[in-house]
């Protein structure tokens, strides 16, 4: 098969994806059954025609979920735009990688070129960065750093019989438990901090586990404060934060994978103060800057410590003359896709002030939402929204119902969520292509399901 006919026929199937998605939003539930009935996927040995090809490429994509509709709020990323949607797809074209300057040439310096200019929304003067594929691992690098950094014979001893103890939020998000197993922390040497009724860090309770831990002779090291947290949309306070882990030589890492991008906004970046003093930071540009999926930062306060704690002689890659601009001697990856082009292309392209726009454009449609559930007898705010989430109860109706309701039929799609023992619809205003009557539409598909379960008697509470 040429690429000329490869590329001829992506572009007509994504344009009948396009208008699909016009018509039928959110696709219908399928089962594993149904998915086998309708398409055939197993493998053989014998290949197949072009047509037959490019049918089935057709056939699965009709059927995989579409996370860029309008009629999307389960998670927190949707949406796509142009120029981000141009430079991926030329990425896969280019079929490049991040870790040398040899064979990423001009990459490397658009990688540095958007690492930088986050590196200075945060507010680290003299810090570095690298791309990761997820904020899930932005987190497991930024932890990798910490422990090394308290104790530097961890590398070649191990751990000793240390108990070396992280801190995290209840409302934070579960990489953070799921990294410490992974390290060989032990998933029990997580503290669990409690939260106020916001969703903040309790800083109080923070500081007593320290105290705590140190007296039962263990090794606090790592505080992973958050940036907008997975369900109530929260953001802890650093400040305070930062004053603990000074105090008790502990690294203060902040997940800002959700919120980070609030940075970018002049009106909404006040919800990071204090983000300078941190010693690292997650940024994911898939979420708030509806970059497609993955494209998540992780920034370093001190510039050197990714090549300290991640370099390894390899002189088949590494060859000495580039030294720098070989991304992969900072990376905990070898082979590692041009992901920074896409994140590049959309600041490029909207400018900052047009970046901003899009995001103060959630905050406002997170607000309206807001409104719209305070004005209805049937809804009820669960809390009133920090960012782009916004957590409300339906009088009478289960949500775990309503969602799967919505999600069966094909209406929209929407996520629940449980806090403080009360469970809520989640809608995560996350995607700036969308206007005030998508909200409207959505609150009215709502009621649409809660009217079918009650007509089909079904137990909702």
């Amino acid at each position: 098969m040429k690429i000329e006919k490869a590329i001829d026929e992506f572009a007509k199937i994504s344009k009948i994806l396009l208008e699909k998605e016009k018509k039928e939003p959110v696709l219908k539930y399928h089962s594993v059954e149904d998915y086998e009935k309708l398409i055939n996927l197993s493998l053989s040995n014998k290949g197949c025609t072009e047509n037959e090809f490019f049918k089935l490429l057709k056939e699965v994509s009709l059927l995989t979920p579409r996370t860029n509709s309008k009629s999307f709020f389960n998670q927190l990323f949707a949406g796509r735009t142009g120029p981000s949607l141009s430079a991926d797809l030329l990425a896969t074209l280019l079929n490049t990688t991040m870790h040398t300057y040899k064979v990423a040439g001009i990459q490397v310096l658009v990688e540095k070129e958007i690492t930088n200019a986050f590196l200075e929304k945060v507010g680290y003067e003299n810090g570095e960065g690298i791309m990761n594929p997820g904020g899930s691992l932005s987190n497991l690098v930024s932890m990798i750093i910490a422990r090394n950094e308290k104790d530097g014979r961890i590398l070649k001893e191990g751990y000793g019989g240390r108990k070396f103890i992280v801190y995290t939020s209840i409302e934070s998000h579960y990489s953070v438990i799921k990294n410490a197993g992974m390290l060989g922390l032990g998933r029990n040497n997580v503290r669990k901090i409690q939260s106020d009724y916001i969703g903040r860090m309790d800083a109080t309770h923070l500081e007593a586990e320290i105290k705590k831990d140190l007296l039962e002779g263990n090794v606090p090291f790592y505080i992973n404060a958050t940036a907008g947290t997975t369900v109530l949309g929260a953001y802890d306070e650093f400040n305070e934060i930062s004053r603990i882990s000074k105090k008790y030589a502990l690294w203060m890492h902040i997940d800002g994978a959700l919120g980070g991008s609030a940075l970018l906004s002049r009106k909404h970046k006040h919800l990071l103060e204090g983000s300078e003093l941190s010693d690292s930071f997650t940024w994911n540009a898939h979420k708030m800057m509806n970059v497609p999926v993955c494209a998540s930062f992780l920034l370093v306060k001190e510039k050197g410590l990714l090549r300290k704690h991640f370099s390894e002689k390899a002189d088949y890659l590494f060859q000495g003359e580039t030294e720098d601009l070989d991304l992969g001697s900072i990376s905990m990856q070898c082979g590692r896709r041009v992901d920074a082009f896409k994140v590049w292309a959309a600041w490029k392209y909207y400018g900052l002030v047009g970046i901003e726009r899009r995001i103060d454009h959630l905050f406002e449609l997170a607000e309206y939402a807001a409104s719209c559930v305070e004005q209805d007898p049937m809804f009820e705010l669960f809390r009133s929204p920090e960012s782009v989430n916004v957590c409300f109860t339906i009088a009478g109706a289960t949500p775990e119902k309503v969602c799967e309701y919505l999600h069966k039929k094909g209406l929209i799609m929407v996520g629940y969520s449980t806090s403080e023992g009360t469970t809520f619809i989640r809608m995560a205003c996350i995607n700036a292509d969308i206007e005030k009557t998508d909200i409207d539409h959505f609150f009215k598909q709502i009621k649409v399901a809660v009217k079918a379960l009650r007509l089909n008697k079904a137990v909702l509470v």
